[in-house]
């Protein structure tokens, strides 16, 4: 099974960093799309898995859940690749054409992606699963593979605890909002929905208090949003 990505921030003590982040598992080619009048996403999921489309490792619809401010008919297409040269090599950039859905090809955000910890994304439940999404905002003069570490040791300290959700970090290296550029995204996902909502339940139980970024890399983090997130059977 292909990695895939698609996260929740966790406050720890202060850690030792490492100058040098690891080099990206993938990048992802994220674009905001809409379903057409008459058609549901299940439709657009079918069409799509139709499509001849050759190259990516694999491709994600995400529904929003409770994502602020998003259209009804709004959902994003997460194409995840080995890197840039191999969306380059496989025309990507002339997209497609749907008949369910229209996507924002002129708007498509590049964002790299670095698997935390030990747990390996193994999609485990059938067709979907949920996903949680926090955008966090670096103090100045930290650098990405700060954040990295700080996220990849704090993950590793859950899993000894028996969590078994997915971190992964992410940063948006072209396109998309000029305002998140020096941003930092964290996505926590579960094998199975079960499992990222378990992880969810056991934080909120465990720590009620507002977060301090005080012996952190972040100088904010925004509430995470949550998706549904569906793998195009290609």
């Amino acid at each position: 099974m292909k990695k895939w990505i698609t996260p929740l921030f966790v406050l720890f003590p202060v850690i030792a960093f490492s100058q040098d982040a690891q080099e990206p598992d993938s990048m992802y080619v994220v674009t905001e799309c809409f379903l057409n009048d008459g058609y549901s996403l299940q439709d657009a999921i079918t069409e799509a898995g139709n499509n001849d489309y050759d190259g990516p490792e694999s491709v994600w619809f995400r529904q929003p859940v409770a994502v602020p401010d998003t259209p009804e008919n709004q959902f994003r297409r997460i194409v995840n690749w080995e890197n840039m040269a191999a969306w380059t090599a496989a025309n990507a950039a002339d997209g497609t054409s749907n008949e369910s859905y229209t996507c924002a090809n002129a708007n498509r955000s590049f964002i790299t992606s670095r698997q935390a910890g030990n747990n390996t994304a193994t999609f485990d439940s059938g067709d979907a699963t949920l996903i949680a999404v926090t955008t966090c905002f670096l103090k100045k003069g930290v650098s990405i593979s700060s954040f990295f570490d700080f996220i990849d040791q704090n993950q590793k300290a859950r899993e000894a605890t028996g969590d078994t959700t997915v971190a992964l970090v992410s940063h948006m290296v072209m396109g998309g909002n000029p305002e998140l550029n020096t941003a930092v995204g964290v996505r926590r996902i579960g094998k199975t929905a079960e499992d990222l909502a378990e992880s969810l339940d056991l934080r909120w139980r465990s720590d009620l208090r507002a977060p301090v970024y005080t012996d952190t890399p972040a100088e904010s983090c925004q509430n995470p949003m949550l998706y549904k997130t569906y793998r195009v059977d290609r």
